[in-house]
């Protein structure tokens, strides 16, 4: 607590803010990653006519919701 007391209240939100932004970060990339390879496993299900990959693939593409959710609630 001492060392906040030498900082002024705009430093203390700038660090908040920046720790914020890095898990932001994250969550998009995650979403980007979910989407992208949950398409190839759809694409790949539906070109080799395996109904399961398919499946798989819409559930794992399904997956950037959550993700999506969480970055716009913590930005």
């Amino acid at each position: 607590m001492a060392k906040a007391a030498g900082r002024s209240v705009q430093a203390v939100i700038d660090e908040a803010i920046a720790e914020g932004r890095r898990w932001e970060r994250l969550c998009y990339a995650l979403v980007m990653f979910f989407i992208l390879l949950g398409s190839v496993v759809l694409l790949v299900g539906v070109v080799r006519e395996s109904g399961l990959v398919a499946l798989a693939g819409s559930v794992f593409a399904g997956l950037f919701w959550p993700a999506l959710r969480y970055a716009e609630r913590s930005a």
